[in-house]
């Protein structure tokens, strides 16, 4: 009995953590669709728009950065192929969303974080 809560309890919470806002899924789809196009530089501006850290894209080293590990990724892992939505958890007004990034050879995690 006790297992079949406990079955019950994680189907629940499954459920609830994978509907995530719309915000992080619109941010992931595009951002994705410029990486699949080798088109880093707007997939960052497109993530970052409107966050607090978009200040930081500003700073020609913090873009460079960005783009050196998204080449990196790609040259260890292979091309971008496709993504998956796998966790939404919300804490008070901090929400992070999960994302699994497939890649040729290996898949690679990026969460976003929200703050409401």
């Amino acid at each position: 009995m006790k297992r079949a809560l406990l079955a019950v309890l994680l189907g629940c919470f499954s459920v609830l953590s994978l509907q995530a806002t719309s915000f992080a899924d619109d941010k992931m789809a595009g951002f994705f669709g410029h990486l699949v196009d080798d088109d880093y530089n707007t997939g960052i501006d497109d993530l970052f728009r409107g966050s607090i850290l978009e200040q930081k894209l500003k700073v020609p080293q913090t873009r460079a950065n960005w783009i050196a590990q998204l080449d990196q990724i790609t040259s260890q892992y292979g091309s971008f192929l496709d993504f998956e939505k796998v966790a939404n958890v919300r804490l008070g007004e901090i929400e992070v969303t999960t994302y699994f990034v497939y890649c040729e050879h290996y898949a690679i995690r990026f969460e976003i974080t929200e703050y409401h």
